[in-house]
């Protein structure tokens, strides 16, 4: 099985429009802001979130992020985004990192490898030490990708969990 993480792209096509169909608008805490859109509007979307991660016309509430696709063999199966750096806001609820696998490729592993793909990213491209991830209380598949990535619990409030997973170089090799 081949995995890759691959960032997006304002050129990414029908493969990652169709994935993003397949992830629900709000599910488990993710906002999908894609679903729905048309062909037409997503290539926009696509820009918009190139430009998001660049930092460009942010509004001040929001910090630059950047959204990945998680392809296994070849086949967009999940999507993931980390945030570059957290704001007041989403030190209480968010965090860095957001992920949703496709409903029809759920139960396979694929939501900790693609996590564990991103942890590296975030320590190698972003230079994070640490990241911050919540999910829902009653999540209990996402919780246990993220214990499972090193995660330590933090709180619990309002039903979201947050935990914190410490990155660093013998992490990443370790959990690789």
């Amino acid at each position: 099985m081949k995995t890759e993480l691959r960032k997006l792209s304002i050129d990414d096509g029908s493969d990652v429009y169709h994935l993003l169909q397949q992830i629900l608008a709000e599910e488990n805490g993710f906002h999908n802001d894609a679903y729905g859109l048309s062909i037409a509007d997503f290539h926009q979307w696509l820009q918009r979130k190139w430009e998001i991660s660049q930092g460009i016309n942010l509004p001040g509430w929001m910090v630059p992020s950047t959204e990945y696709w998680f392809y296994v063999d070849d086949v967009p199966v999940g999507t993931i985004r980390i945030r570059h750096t957290l704001n007041d806001a989403l030190r209480q609820r968010g965090g860095h990192i957001g992920y949703a696998i496709a409903y029809s490729y759920r139960h396979r592993g694929y939501g900790k490898l693609m996590l564990k793909a991103m942890l590296k990213e975030a320590f190698e491209q972003y230079s994070l030490t640490a990241v911050m991830l919540s999910t829902n209380s009653d999540n209990m598949a996402s919780r246990r990708i993220i214990e499972s990535c090193g995660g330590q619990w933090e709180k619990e409030a309002e039903g979201e969990v947050t935990y914190w997973i410490a990155l660093d170089q013998s992490h990443i090799k370790r959990k690789s």
